[in-house]
């Protein structure tokens, strides 16, 4: 399977979501927990399955804290993000119309994208909750290249990532938010990710759905292939900087 992340993240409204860093304090500087080996490195990350069936972004945020010593529930996290339960509705043109993932989670947390019951939540609302329990945010935006992810990692820093819940090419589509904002859709595949290493041709990814995996560099293609506007594909990336004490990450990377 294929992870279809780009250089962008659903975080504003240009189709891409994007970086949100995390750093932990001078402090914790010291107490940095990885492997390396040659041009590749590990990060003790601990793995966190999602508690509801849509809390995939509350559960990458999660890993990622936890990576820098800060515990804390899911429940809490979306707490902070808010829920918005308002169900879409379609206006007299046909327009659907919900909630705003750039300011909560829409819908609910337990509901179901392919019946519009509940969605999710984009990078801005996973920033004020880091900041809400402590982490220290030190890049947020867009048009991310998969090369700045990479040397995310290098320097010890998780990587929180939006793509598509099936590994697969989805086209975008639209919605024009309650509050008005026009919104990019990735319903019913988007889905949230925390990097946790990288290697020469790999990347080591905590899927809190499917547990820890190993993803080709291919499949995070590079900014020169970046499809047209009317061809984007679903895709939003946070960056979650932080550093912690050691968490044994029991996966062993493919060969080279």
């Amino acid at each position: 399977m294929e992870l279809k992340i780009r250089a962008r993240v659903l975080f504003a409204a240009t189709l891409a979501l994007g970086i949100a860093a995390l750093q932990a304090p001078l402090s914790a500087f010291a107490q940095v927990s990885f492997t390396t080996q040659a041009s590749w490195r590990i990060l003790s990350v601990p793995y966190q399955h999602q508690t509801h069936g849509l809390s995939c972004e509350a559960a990458a945020l999660q890993m990622a804290l936890q990576y820098q010593g800060i515990f804390v529930s899911q429940d809490s996290i979306l707490n902070v993000m808010g829920i918005d339960w308002r169900p879409p509705y379609w206006d007299i043109f046909g327009n659907m119309h919900w909630g705003d993932p750039y300011t909560n989670f829409v819908g609910n947390p337990d509901g179901a994208e392919r019946n519009l019951t509940g969605y999710g939540t984009y990078y801005s609302t996973v920033v004020r909750a880091a900041q809400h329990f402590g982490g220290s945010v030190v890049q947020a935006g867009e048009g991310i290249p998969a090369s700045t992810l990479y040397q995310a990692l290098t320097n010890g820093q998780p990587v929180v990532a939006w793509g598509s819940f099936d590994w697969t090419f989805h086209q975008v589509s639209h919605y024009v938010a309650f509050d008005g904002r026009t919104v990019q859709f990735g319903s019913p595949y988007e889905h949230t990710i925390t990097l946790a290493g990288v290697t020469t041709d790999y990347v080591l990814v905590n899927n809190p759905w499917f547990g820890v995996q190993w993803i080709a560099k291919p499949t995070f293609p590079p900014q020169a292939r970046r499809p047209t506007a009317a061809r984007r594909r679903f895709r939003k990336t946070a960056t979650v900087r932080c550093r912690r004490r050691a968490f044994s990450i029991r996966a062993t990377a493919p060969a080279a």
